[in-house]
């Protein structure tokens, strides 16, 4: 009892709270922290905030409109998801209240809450970018084709693939993160591989009654980054396809080193600096481009994802693979519930299986067809064609559901489509529209479609405007101003029609399109200069003039409500109509 007042038990307090946090350091080097500092002090204002409990609303809801402000700018200008951003403030708070109290003491931020919400709904979250696993023959004929020669990088890189894909390994498990440095109590080390050199100066792995296998001490990047040393085995065995444990003898071979063997890099790259995550996504990608894939679907988690697969292909149980594969488990559960046999089993398996996954053989169809699709299909017995690129659809198999529009913007005007006789929206004025074909960026489809379907050139990518949900599809609208494009809009495909419209003629046509009846608003307090931009979006109401209920919109130039239908105000057919809309 002697020990209850050391002052040592409570500066140890500061530490064990640091532990808890995600960087281990209490926050300070979280990302969410970093751009919360950085917004700060570009944005001037105070890190820290001065609150007490006694402090008045005011200065509560100051503080409360600077967080807005902070959330506004990771969404709208940094691009992170409506979602990721909440989980920043969150940390940001959380790291703020354990430094210097809370940020915002006695007041419940029921403004930030809503605007949160608001922006959940007004951005949508861009569709996740497709990672697809390596096949197993794949990856045995790209690593002999990419990876066989004789320098040590390339046996390094044909031995690590493979165990990588047969162990279930993550990259910062095999290899250094790209912002992290080597160390041998987390990183793999060529003490981490349990081998033995004969006296002929050969290399001997362990064996049982089906042959040899190899063992490889590794800690898991994330699962038990709190404890120390390397406790996790993993088991691989040479199988039909591939041959982790004869790729890893070669390269042990090939490997020569000086000094501690538990404080080399087992691995490393081609300058013999130790091997990065970098380095293993470039493999990846040089891998599949050779056996004729697309790259940009590959990445450095491509090899759990096909190991997985795999695995599942050859019968191996979910509970053997999420053990393996080191899911929200611990490191006891590998002993007790997992058997050594099991463990080599499993490596063997994944060695020996061929896979044929479903991606990319439905990349541009759906399997379940929309309620209205069908009901239309049924009544015409024909195939539609329902969506602004003009994709005939079949009722059993549905077009992609990403479009990309261009908005082009030139002295004052925006190019208009008008949707031909028989086609979805027919007579209609919608923005050039396209669709993102697989696996193709977003923009690369605007800078396709602009080209092919309305004949011009795209120096750059302008700024994201708006998104449009029309049924199914999701359409992002992306502002192309007279700078950012080159030659002459013209028809490009039968019964089209373009048009040019004057901005201040946006808000006083009836025949938008949805589509771009939905970006209107956000598209005219961009490009709009302050005396034309419209001041609120349509509203129904009774029109004396056609006596009808049709939706009024608000004059840009005298402020009055004017009809859909009729259109009738002061302002028109006069000539300050005509009054340059240039761009900003």
């Amino acid at each position: 009892m002697e020990k209850a007042r050391d002052p040592i038990l409570k500066s140890q307090g500061e530490a064990y709270a640091n532990m808890g946090s995600a960087d281990m350091k209490g926050n300070d080097t979280s990302t969410p922290v970093r751009w919360y500092v950085k917004w700060c002090w570009f944005a001037d204002e105070e890190v820290v905030s001065k609150l007490q409990a006694f402090s008045t609303w005011a200065e509560k809801r100051k503080v409360e409109e600077k967080l807005i402000a902070f959330i506004i700018w990771l969404v709208a200008i940094r691009g992170v998801t409506v979602e990721t951003a909440s989980g920043y403030l969150s940390t940001v708070l959380a790291w703020h209240e354990r430094k210097w109290g809370p940020m915002m003491p006695l007041h419940s931020p029921a403004k930030l809450k809503a605007v949160k919400k608001g922006m959940a709904r007004a951005f949508q979250a861009p569709p996740r970018r497709p990672r697809r696993g390596v096949k197993t023959q794949h990856l045995a004929e790209g690593v002999r084709k990419a990876f066989g020669g004789d320098s040590l990088y390339e046996k390094g890189m044909a031995a690590g693939t493979q165990l990588a894909f047969c162990a279930l390994l993550r990259a910062a498990e095999w290899a250094v993160g790209d912002r992290d440095v080597f160390q041998p109590a987390r990183n793999l080390c060529l003490s981490d591989v349990k081998y033995s050199i004969s006296s002929d100066g050969s290399i001997e792995f362990d064996s049982d009654e089906n042959g040899e296998f190899m063992t490889v001490m590794m800690r898991p990047c994330k699962k038990l980054k709190y404890m120390h040393g390397k406790l996790v085995p993993v088991m691989v065995r040479d199988g039909s396809i591939l041959k982790p444990v004869s790729a890893m003898r070669e390269y042990l071979l090939k490997r020569a080193f000086v000094g501690d063997a538990s404080s080399t890099p087992l691995f490393v790259g081609a300058n013999g600096a130790p091997l990065r995550a970098s380095d293993v996504r470039k493999a990846v990608k040089k891998i599949v481009q050779i056996v004729g894939e697309n790259p940009k679907l590959y990445g450095a988690h491509s090899l759990r994802i096909g190991g997985a697969t795999a695995a599942l292909a050859a019968g191996v149980s979910p509970a053997h693979i999420q053990l393996l594969g080191r899911w929200d488990s611990d490191c006891y559960q590998v002993y007790c519930r997992l058997c050594r046999q099991a463990a080599i089993a499993v490596g063997s398996k994944v060695a020996s299986t061929e896979f044929e996954d479903f991606e990319g053989m439905f990349d541009h169809e759906e399997l379940v067809p929309s309620r209205e699709l069908l009901a239309r299909a049924a009544v015409t017995g024909e195939a539609i064609d329902a969506s602004d690129d003009e994709v005939v659809v079949d009722p059993l198999h549905s077009a992609a559901r990403h479009l990309v529009a261009g908005v082009l913007f030139k002295d004052g005007a925006v190019l208009m489509e008008r949707r031909k006789q028989g086609a979805a929206y027919q007579g209609q004025l919608i923005f050039p529209t396209g669709k993102v074909g697989a696996g193709e960026h977003e923009r690369a489809a605007l800078v396709r479609r602009m080209q092919e379907e309305v004949g011009v050139k795209l120096r750059s990518i302008g700024s994201y405007v708006d998104t449009a949900a029309v049924g199914r599809y999701s359409i992002r609208h992306y502002l192309l101003r007279s700078g950012q494009w080159s030659g002459d809009p013209m028809v490009m495909r039968k019964g089209q029609t373009l048009v040019w419209l004057r901005v201040q003629d946006l808000a006083q046509r009836h025949l938008l399109g949805p589509s771009a009846l939905q970006v209107l608003w956000t598209l005219l307090s961009i490009v709009a200069p302050p005396p034309l931009r419209c001041l609120g979006p349509p509203r129904p109401k009774f029109c004396p003039g056609c006596k009808k209920s049709e939706t009024h919109f608000v004059c840009c130039l005298c402020e009055a409500e004017k009809c859909s239908r009729c259109e009738s105000c002061e302002c028109d057919d006069s000539d300050t109509q005509a009054g340059s809309g240039g761009e900003d």
